[in-house]
């Protein structure tokens, strides 16, 4: 048994050598096929939030990978197999459909957009400001000194978490983060379609009475 099987693999590595690269990616295509392991690939570095991506993923079963090892040309040949194989399957062109959806979805007004605070940046500031007494003897030298402040938005806009990130002393820094906590509600920020919580941080100037 053990000869059988060093032979099916000698034989399955030889065979593998004399196919030419594109032969070689079709066959791994064709056997990612069968298998129901469906993928394309990407010239990216990285992977992106990308509203495209989500529709092969969620509409198609179709995950996207990212160009490692192996060349280009191997790529090409394995997704041209996949794509094929894929439309053959589906009974249509898949990759035409989901951009069509993809275009679609991105018009849509909360389908994927940051977290944001009515007025904006420089009107959240006045707010906090407003708020911040703070006298030249307990500041000492750092008038005018940045402190960075950072703070998680939830899924319904409310503020949570509120940090001084580089503050100054414990007792200014605890002002600041109760008024952190009286903040409005935000419009929470959006992926696909989904209010999600979202991480922000923004500079403060300290100032004096």
């Amino acid at each position: 048994m053990k000869q059988i099987l060093v032979l099916i693999i000698t034989l399955t590595i030889l065979t593998s050598c004399n196919r030419t690269e594109c032969e070689n990616a079709n066959y791994i295509a064709e056997m990612d096929f069968e298998n129901a392991n469906f993928k394309l690939h990407s010239m990216e570095t990285l992977p992106v939030k990308n509203t495209y991506f989500y529709v092969l993923r969620e509409n198609f079963n179709v995950k996207r990978r990212f160009i490692n090892q192996d060349s280009i040309g191997f790529y090409k040949c394995y997704d041209s197999t996949m794509t094929s194989l894929l439309n053959r399957k589906i009974g249509f062109d898949f990759i035409k459909k989901a951009q069509s959806l993809s275009d679609s979805l991105e018009t849509l007004p909360n389908w994927t957009k940051d977290a944001e605070f009515d007025g904006g940046i420089i009107k959240l500031q006045r707010f906090i400001r407003s708020r911040l007494k703070i006298t030249k003897k307990e500041l000492n030298e750092d008038l005018g000194k940045k402190v960075m402040l950072e703070f998680d938005i939830d899924e319904n806009g409310k503020v949570t978490n509120p940090k001084v990130r580089r503050g100054i002393n414990a007792e200014i820094d605890n002002k600041i983060i109760g008024i952190l906590n009286q903040i409005p509600n935000w419009t929470p920020a959006y992926q696909y379609g989904k209010a999600i919580k979202k991480k922000y941080t923004m500079p403060l100037y300290i100032e004096t009475e």
